[in-house]
C-alpha cells in the first residue's frame, strides 16, 4: 500500500510527496537481469545506462522491449507477484527499483 504525505511546494501548491523503501539493484549486462517478485504497489525504477525492460510475473526483457533512456527514472505499478526484468541496450550498468512508500 503507498502513503502519500500531502504536502505544498513554495507555491502553495499541493503536492504528493513519498518516502524511499528499501532499493534493489540489478546489474545489467548482455543477459536480461530480473529483480524478485514484489507486493503490489507504486515503484520508481532508475536505469543508468540505455535499458530495455520487461514487467510481468515471469519476464525476460529482450531488445524487442521497451526502452529506457539512460537517466531514467520512472514510477510503475506493479501487481502481486510482479518482477522487472532489464538488458542493455549498448552498455552495461545498473537499474533500480524502489519501493515508494
Amino acid at each position: 500500500m503507498v502513503t502519500t504525505t500531502n504536502r505544498v511546494d513554495s507555491q502553495g501548491t499541493p503536492v504528493n510527496a513519498y518516502k524511499f523503501g528499501t532499493a534493489e539493484n540489478e546489474t545489467i549486462n548482455g543477459t536480461a537481469a530480473t529483480t524478485a517478485a514484489k507486493s503490489a504497489g507504486l515503484y520508481l525504477l532508475t536505469v543508468n545506462t540505455d535499458t530495455h525492460v520487461l514487467i510481468g510475473s515471469a519476464p525476460t526483457a529482450t531488445s524487442a522491449h521497451t526502452l529506457l533512456p539512460a537517466g531514467t527514472a520512472i514510477p510503475v505499478i506493479l501487481d502481486e507477484g510482479d518482477k522487472v526484468s532489464g538488458i542493455q541496450a549498448t552498455a552495461g550498468g545498473v537499474m533500480s527499483l524502489t519501493p515508494l512508500v
